[in-house]
């Protein structure tokens, strides 16, 4: 008898529990599905304006295959910041929604 009583009150608790914790929790993940999606979104766009970049440079001259590894160093750096900026904005917006 006392097994079945406890059961049932870690059941109640339990759903009480899970219940309290599910908004924050679609929360987090609508959160993290947005952030993925923009991720995805940045990386297509990066693609797709390599992909432009080396059509121009094709055209323009088919005889240097090579990459300037300065273009590639300023490239990265561009991406690095790009990010940065994306998680910053990201955090200011969680902390924003945080102090309402």
């Amino acid at each position: 008898m006392f097994l079945l009583v406890l059961c049932v009150i870690s059941k109640q608790w339990y759903q009480r529990r899970v219940r309290g914790n599910e908004k924050a929790s679609v929360t987090q993940i609508f959160e993290r599905e947005t952030k993925r999606e923009k991720i995805l979104e940045s990386r297509y766009r990066e693609l797709k304006l390599k992909e432009r970049a080396r059509s121009q440079q094709e055209e323009k001259s088919p005889e240097d295959d090579e990459e300037n590894p300065e273009e590639l160093v300023e490239e990265a750096e561009k991406n690095f910041w790009f990010t940065v900026e994306q998680e910053k904005a990201g955090i200011e917006k969680k902390e924003r929604e945080a102090e309402k």
